[in-house]
């Protein structure tokens, strides 16, 4: 391909991306195909690149921050948590019981 047809096509192909009706444009299947084609054959299409605001960088990297974070701390499932008449019941048991183990274990109960 010539490289002057890349240099005009590709400015071409960005505001026809930009004009869609969403704000903020989603790659679709035949974009990607497209510059990963345009990334092999034309060598200097960085350089017709739109320049970002670093606001939106900015934003773009917080973005980045609260779904890491986000993902970091999300619920694992596990063991579902105990009712209170459990709890009642087993503090129950541990009082009445004569097992020297329940006076070690009377303390930590009664934390939770």
């Amino acid at each position: 391909m010539n490289r002057e047809f890349l240099h005009e096509f590709i400015p071409a192909i960005l505001v026809a991306v930009l004009k869609r009706k969403r704000p903020r444009p989603k790659m679709k299947s035949f974009d990607l195909l497209l510059w990963t084609t345009l990334r092999r054959v034309g060598g200097r299409w960085a350089e017709v690149l739109l320049i970002v605001k670093p606001e939106t960088v900015v934003g773009w990297h917080r973005a980045g921050f609260r779904l890491y974070w986000r993902w970091r701390f999300r619920r694992h499932g596990g063991r579902p948590r105990t009712t209170a008449g459990i709890r009642a019941l087993i503090l129950r048991m541990v009082s009445r019981s004569r097992h020297p183990l329940t006076k070690k274990l009377r303390p930590i109960i009664l934390k939770r």
